[in-house]
């Protein structure tokens, strides 16, 4: 869903429930159901977008030990900030603080919930992922 940044920055927090039936994703990265995820929406200081919430998908993975394909199981929690690119571009070669680490850009005058949920989903995903019988060995 496209969500206007003009709304979310005038409105009280407000909540919503997606399911996607396909996203794009890496091509190691395989659905075995349907995205779940539920978001709430709100706005923070100088246009941060705060976006809180959980998704629940089922992934079909390659363990890297046996090459056998796996199903698992993720519910990912959801708490992360996002501020205009031009914003955090204003500070120029300066660090980012520790705190600011965690937080994201966007870009116009809108922010896509379905690249949220599929950048989040990717990020979650185990760099060596294992089946459960090479967990256990």
């Amino acid at each position: 869903m496209i969500v206007p940044i003009e709304k979310i920055l005038s409105n009280e927090p407000f909540e919503i429930e997606e399911v996607f039936e396909s996203l794009s994703l890496p091509s190691e990265i395989k659905l075995s159901s349907p995205v779940n995820s539920k978001l709430r929406i709100s706005h923070g200081s100088d246009k941060e977008v705060v976006v809180e919430g959980e998704i629940k998908v089922k992934l079909l993975l390659t363990c890297v030990s046996c090459l056998n394909e796996f199903e698992e199981e993720f519910e990912i929690e959801v708490n992360e900030s996002y501020l205009p690119e031009d914003l955090l571009k204003t500070r120029g070669g300066e660090e980012r603080e520790p705190s600011e680490l965690d937080t994201f850009s966007y870009r116009g005058d809108e922010i896509d919930t379905e690249s949220i949920v599929r950048d989040i989903i990717a990020g979650s995903i185990p760099v060596y992922p294992k089946c459960l019988d090479c967990r256990e060995n």
